[in-house]
């Protein structure tokens, strides 16, 4: 079963070198190392093509000026070679385990692939996203998205996580679905893997670790980036919320942005609000205690 891996560079010369590397590394071997850089101004391209060298089927295209990830990884796709792809970040490691999960999952029929991945912090701390062993049906979809956008608990003790980092695709499908949304920055992501859902295409998730991430900040990673992306994604898919839900949704996607922009004359103004989302939705207050207690494990 051959399959391509694409993989988007932007300013990324401290990390690319190793992402390249641990790409080679997977076994099987890719039949194809697709590389994308997103217009860097560092020495990214030159490790690029250094990286490159040796490998028997490789592509390297350099975009003329900046168009993000969603741009890129689409742009990765269109020139392939193969049915399969799997998309790599230039801050990330794909383990040598990584192609087999995917290429297992696509044997079994799923048309979209997650792996679990850890992620770690300059500090040594480490945060596992290890996902159920979950295969996804036509009666889950509107749920699903539920979970991925609102948060919402679909099923008790069911963990999915939908990074791109940690994706695999059959290219028929990922073109069914339009590929990633060109108009998004961040959470193309989720938007992605919610647009599969809608289409009942079949998506698997695995429980057994492909990625190492790295945590690193950008400006693509801040707390504007994060709110844009987040209102985006709550209008692509307003249709299936209820008011109630959409409501509550947008007021929280307000209240993280406060907290990540350490906005506090915000959050003590909106406090009554806040309070009183929580108690018609208690279970924001888990996600809120797990949110501050990651955030204090990373910062110590």
């Amino acid at each position: 079963m051959n399959y391509s891996v694409v993989l988007v560079s932007y300013n990324s010369r401290e990390t690319i070198g190793k992402a390249i590397c641990a790409a080679k590394l997977m076994f099987p071997a890719p039949n194809e190392i697709i590389v994308v850089d997103d217009a860097s101004v560092d020495q990214s391209q030159k490790i690029i093509t250094e990286s490159l060298l040796g490998f028997n089927s490789s592509k390297f295209i350099s975009n003329e000026v900046n168009r993000g990830q969603s741009y890129s990884r689409n742009l990765g796709v269109m020139n392939s070679s193969h049915d399969f792809i799997i998309f790599m970040d230039d801050d990330d490691l794909s383990l040598r385990n990584r192609a087999e999960i995917h290429l297992n999952a696509f044997r079994e029929g799923a048309e979209i692939s997650y792996v679990s991945s850890v992620k770690k912090y300059s500090n040594g701390f480490s945060a596992e996203f290890v996902n159920s062993d979950f295969t996804s049906s036509s009666r889950d979809e509107i749920n699903l998205i539920k979970y991925f956008i609102l948060g919402r608990e679909f099923s008790q003790n069911l963990r999915l996580y939908s990074p791109s980092c940690s994706l695999a695709v059959n290219k028929k499908a990922f073109l069914r679905a339009g590929g990633f949304n060109i108009e998004m920055r961040r959470l193309e992501d989720i938007d992605f893997a919610s647009k599969c859902l809608q289409l009942k295409l079949q998506i698997q998730w695995s429980s057994k670790t492909g990625v190492e991430r790295q945590n690193t900040f950008a400006d693509d990673k801040s707390p504007l980036a994060n709110l844009l992306g987040e209102k985006q994604l709550l209008k692509n898919f307003k249709d299936i919320f209820e008011i109630k839900e959409y409501f509550i949704a947008y007021q929280m996607i307000k209240f993280r942005y406060a907290y990540f922009a350490k906005n506090f004359i915000w959050l003590v103004i909106n406090l009554p609000l806040i309070i009183l989302i929580l108690v018609f939705k208690p279970i924001k207050i888990k996600s809120i205690l797990s949110r501050l207690n990651h955030d204090l494990k990373q910062k110590k």
